[in-house]
Formats: C-alpha cells, structure tokens, sequence
C-alpha cells in the first residue's frame, strides 16, 4: 500500500476517507473488486445493478461509482442517464467497467460523465490509475 500511496500522491487517510460504491450484477466480480479496494485502504459498499445503486447513493454519500454496463434491472448507461436526471444523489465519480469493448459504449458513457471505461478484465493499475484521476485532489472528502 505504500507503494500505491507514493504513486498516486494519497494519504493513507485520504483513502480511507474515500468511499466507493462496486455495481455488478456477477457476485463473484463484485466480491473480487471490493476485496482488492478494501485490500488499497478504500472504504467500499457495493450493489448488484444500477438501480439498487441508486438506491444506496440516496442513503449514504459515495465519492466514486464503479459500474458494470451488462446488468439486468438498470445497466451502467441507464444509472448514469439516471444520475443526470438526479442531482439530489449527488455528483460521485463514475467509472464503466465492460467485457465488451465498444467505441459507441465509451463515447456514449464518457458523453454522460463516465470518467473512464474499462475493458474486462480489469488491469488493476489501470483501474488504480482511474480511481486516482477520477478523484482529483479538490473533490477528495478531506478537501
């Protein structure tokens, strides 16, 4: 961890302040991801598609979403549409995480507010370095 801290210019509290909130219908891929976060310090809740996400975010403050776009229920591009029409959740940083790689998919999230889109599966230091660009230092919680 301290290897990650140096690198991205973080404090450990900083980090620890920071809460993400995981989307994935694949329990498997949404345990893995929360286990390698809480693994770099950050505080994670996680949800099984985009609506159950919205929910959460209506009831506690998330700094970063990371989304799957293939969902049932509500998919990563409808939760960020939603997001837009739902400035009372708040303003979280969103990432989109996808098996399917897509020029149309990632014009179209990063058109929404996306921050990145991320091809699966996940190179961790691209998913690190996302999470460090996605959270600049002005919109960290300890800012």
């Amino acid at each position: 961890m301290e290897r990650f801290l140096a690198k991205t210019g973080r404090s450990e509290d900083d980090v620890q302040t920071t809460r993400i909130l995981i989307v994935d219908d694949d329990h498997a891929g949404r345990t893995f991801l929360r286990a390698i976060l809480q693994n770099y310090g950050y505080s994670c809740e996680v949800a099984e598609n985009g609506q159950q996400a919205l929910l959460k975010l209506a009831s506690s403050l998330s700094h970063l979403v990371i989304t799957d776009q293939h969902m049932p229920v509500m998919n990563g591009l409808q939760f960020l549409e939603e997001l837009i029409r739902r400035p009372e959740l708040g303003s979280p940083s969103v990432i989109l995480i996808t098996a399917y790689e897509s020029m149309a998919l990632k014009a179209r999230a990063l058109e929404l507010g996306a921050r990145a889109v991320i091809i699966k599966p996940l190179p961790i230091d691209e998913l690190l370095a996302a999470i460090t660009t996605a959270l600049p230092r002005q919109s960290r919680p300890d800012s």
